[in-house]
């Protein structure tokens, strides 16, 4: 991230100072003067972090196959501490096999590492596909450390009756090329893109975030973590019974949610969600008209401020805002 870095990695060569030197592009067009820093939640883990802002601290948890940078369009348009993890597996953050993981019990472990390394006590939250389904399990295991959460289109599986959302799903596949090639040419990221992120949103995708994800996925770990995820997320293609949270699971959580809607959304109708909202006793849906599954694409700077307020613990869209369509 244009600024200081705290452990700046060109050092090395190849790859990886590739990836960095886009990253530096995309960071310089979306106008985002921060710090990129190394933490290392356990001796034997490196785990890479951009930090944009100041005040209350928001961890973004992108979705699967993505990276810490996914977030940049939107970043300046925030008024809080953002803090954006390249999750173990993508980005610059090491290698992970997650064949053998319990990942509801693991994402909770490596959550609270973070946070310690972090020295945060306690942190808001916002996730989108995977990263929404990370913080729906955090929100109901670490409630001391999480305080709200922002679950951006569908949270994965993770709520009753959802089919997995439109990345996840493509990713599944048996005939994915995503998950399985080898190499990725960028007319096939770009086809994935515009499936996975809907024509609207995906016609405000800067250029260098289509260079980084065809270079992130040959960095050496990238296609292990994608498969192993995957394994531990589906069994024939369905959802594992086991990742989803039940009703009265939801019941339980009681940290501050907003459940941010995209619609039109060709992949799910509004209403399981809202009906999942109406289970979680602090939740508020919020529908945004036209955006489909990736709202803070399709408007960074509505998006920033809608997340800035809920981040404050102000109602999204408080006079003064542009407030949001509500569905």
């Amino acid at each position: 991230m244009s600024g200081v870095n705290l452990e700046r990695l060109s050092a090395r060569e190849g790859l990886d100072a590739e990836i960095e030197a886009v990253e530096d592009r995309l960071f310089q067009r979306c106008r985002i003067v921060g710090i990129t820093r190394i933490l290392r939640p356990t001796p034997a883990q490196r785990l890479r972090v951009h930090e944009h802002g100041a005040g209350e601290a928001v961890i973004l948890l992108h979705g699967l196959t993505f990276f810490g940078a996914y977030w940049a369009p939107m970043l300046r348009h925030l008024g809080v501490r953002a803090l954006a993890p390249d999750l173990p597996g993508y980005g610059l953050s090491d290698a992970i096999d997650y064949q053998s993981a319990d990942l509801r019990r693991w994402a909770v472990e490596w959550f609270g590492r973070v946070l310690d390394a972090l020295e945060l006590p306690r942190a808001a939250v916002a996730g989108n596909s995977f990263g929404g389904m990370m913080a729906l399990w955090l929100a109901a295991e670490l409630p001391d450390r999480v305080s709200r959460i922002a679950l951006i289109g569908t949270p994965g599986t993770a709520l009753p009756g959802l089919a997995p959302d439109s990345g996840l799903a493509l990713l599944a596949a048996p005939k994915s090329r995503i998950a399985h090639d080898r190499t990725l040419g960028r007319s096939t990221v770009e086809s994935y893109l515009q499936r996975a992120l809907g024509p609207r949103a995906f016609g405000h995708v800067p250029p260098e975030l289509i260079d980084l994800y065809q270079i992130m996925s040959r960095r050496p770990g990238w296609r292990g973590a994608t498969r192993s995820l995957l394994d531990r997320l589906f069994a024939e293609e369905q959802p594992r019974p086991e990742l989803v949270l039940d009703a009265a699971a939801l019941k339980r959580i009681k940290v501050p949610v907003l459940l941010l809607w995209g619609t039109p959304n060709e992949y799910h109708g509004a209403a399981l969600s809202r009906q999942a909202s109406a289970l979680l006793p602090g939740a508020e849906f919020l529908a945004w008209h036209g955006a489909g599954e990736f709202p803070h694409y399709d408007d960074p700077e509505g998006f920033g401020r809608v997340l800035t307020d809920f981040v404050r613990g102000r109602p999204p869209g408080a006079p003064g805002d542009s407030a949001l369509p509500r569905g």
